[in-house]
């Protein structure tokens, strides 16, 4: 009887979960009106870099396979805000690429480092577009430390470049490297980062360089690390984390805040997006994207950031989309507690896996008794996280799992009418 109580127990939490699978999977807040959808582009492609010159975006590389090893492309498109139109007669990228860095100074567009593939070996490889001639240059000097899914930013007409990887197994890099294009050299001499990390974003305010999350390598889990490199005194501080730790999202600046978007830490789509204040050195969760993006690219254009293209599944199910968005926060910054959930919802837990600790997220239509409950394998209950009366709202709540032994978890919520179950993995 005890055997056929625990089989029910676990039939039970797997169809539950089997329902969840068709109603979560991300994390979001209620999307704003900040979002206004833009001509497709029309090459659908994961892990392209872009940058702005003179008023026009540029596309560059990418892959637009649908597995993380699919091979990369050099296509170059060309997007015009003004006209919202594409132009896609502009000469390829000689070097075809993903994961790498793509700025524009003194009125040419370099490329730096990247892969043939997302587990392919870096390298090191730079070359030059000049839009005057439509013609690339690619005598120029190689990256010393070849990387791939490095941050980078533009100061001074130099470009820093920092993490990464060097490897094909993604262990990550601490180097920060300067290239030069006046003088096509490189200055090795700067110091490291504190903290390795591969998959970062990168930007820049008042000539301060920030490189904002990424990983430490496989398990594919998100860091929440925000490094600061101060240029007048060659040194590295720390901001404060992320909400969110994530890889595989873009980081830009607007009005003096930088704005995180998207990212998959572990097959969970991030549709948080995050606003960084420097001066009070704190974020906020201010919006969420239409959808679930990661490996996309963006780029700022008077006052709005372009989210270009981009994978709307995780990095080992690419779904490379041809989706283009403007957005503008000063349509949607609204306080995180200004938005009230419409709908009962329990998001995966993030990190997941996880060892020992993770976030559970769930938000309240309405005022309800909330109980929230952890079993095991065998339907036991081994932890209850909530057992109360909540206010409608965002809910968040860490579960330890302290001495727990690995393997498959499920939690449950009842919430007034509303139940549902979600896996995660505890692995030590």
């Amino acid at each position: 009887m005890l055997f056929e109580k625990k089989q029910k127990n676990v039939f039970l939490i797997e169809a539950l979960v089997l329902l969840g699978l068709f109603f979560g999977g991300s994390l979001g807040l209620a999307q704003s009106s900040g979002w206004v959808v833009k001509k497709n582009i029309p090459t659908a492609r994961s892990w392209a870099s872009s940058c702005l010159l003179n008023g026009k975006i540029y596309v560059i590389g990418g892959t637009t396979g649908t597995h993380y090893t699919a091979s990369a492309v050099g296509t170059m498109e060309v997007y015009d805000p003004a006209l919202d139109s594409w132009d896609t007669t502009k000469a390829d990228m000689p070097t075809k690429r993903v994961e790498f860095c793509a700025a524009a100074v003194n009125g040419k567009i370099y490329v730096i480092g990247g892969a043939l593939n997302h587990p392919g070996s870096p390298f090191g490889t730079v070359e030059e577009y000049d839009p005057s001639t439509d013609s690339w240059d690619t005598d120029k000097t190689p990256m010393p430390t070849a990387r791939k899914g490095a941050a980078w930013g533009v100061i001074s007409n130099k470009i820093y470049v920092a993490g990464g990887t060097r490897y094909s197994n993604y262990s990550p890099s601490d180097k920060l490297e300067i290239y030069d294009p006046s003088t096509d050299t490189w200055d090795v001499t700067k110091a490291t980062m504190p903290k390795a990390v591969y998959d970062p974003a990168g930007t820049v305010i008042n000539d301060t360089f920030y490189v904002i999350g990424g990983l430490i390598g496989s398990p594919w889990v998100g860091q929440k690390t925000v490094q600061i490199y101060d240029i007048a005194t060659d040194s590295w501080s720390t901001g404060a984390d992320l909400i969110y730790g994530r890889p595989g999202h873009t980081a830009d600046v607007l009005s003096g805040k930088i704005y995180v978007i998207g990212g998959d830490p572990q097959s969970v789509m991030i549709r948080v997006l995050e606003e960084y204040d420097p001066f009070l050195d704190s974020w906020e969760e201010i919006d969420q994207t239409p959808h679930g993006i990661t490996v996309h690219t963006s780029t700022v254009f008077e006052n709005k950031i372009y989210v270009i293209s981009g994978s709307t599944n995780d990095i080992f199910n690419l779904t490379p989309t041809t989706a283009v968005y403007s957005y503008d926060p000063m349509v949607s910054s609204v306080p995180q507690n200004n938005f009230m959930p419409g709908v009962f919802v329990l998001h995966q837990n993030y990190p997941n896996p996880f060892n020992p600790r993770t976030i559970i997220n769930y938000e309240l239509p309405t005022t309800s008794y909330v109980e929230l409950t952890i079993y095991n394998m065998l339907g036991q209950k081994v932890a209850t996280l909530v057992n109360e009366r909540q206010q409608a709202g965002n809910h968040q709540v860490e579960w330890d799992a302290g001495q727990l032994s690995s393997g498959v978890y499920y939690y449950r919520i009842e919430a007034g009418e509303f139940q549902d179950v979600k896996k995660m993995i505890l692995l030590r």
